[in-house]
């Protein structure tokens, strides 16, 4: 749980800092979240407050930050979250 704490306190900072390309970065640090949550049964990540953040783009169209944005809850698990412009839907399970 440690690991997860500190991996979340990093990307705090890292988003907080909104450096000018922090993209690989970001992915990094929320990739080593989600694996680490992974380990745990009790997925302790869900009902802490924390929300997943999805950002789309298309090529020769406009971005979409923010399409989805979906609390993680073990009550949302297993039901679809409609996206705003170029994600038909987002699912997530615990």
């Amino acid at each position: 749980m440690a690991e997860i704490e500190a991996a979340v306190g990093e990307l705090e900072s890292l988003c907080a800092a909104r450096p000018q390309a922090p993209g690989a970065e970001v992915y990094r640090l929320a990739s080593r979240v989600v694996d680490l949550a992974g380990f745990f049964d009790t997925g302790p990540l869900f009902d802490a407050g924390y929300k997943l953040h999805i950002d789309a783009a298309v090529e020769d169209m406009r971005d979409s930050p923010a399409e989805i944005v979906v609390p993680l809850t073990t009550d949302g698990a297993g039901k679809p979250v409609g996206g705003s412009r170029y994600i038909a839907d987002f699912t997530y399970g615990l």
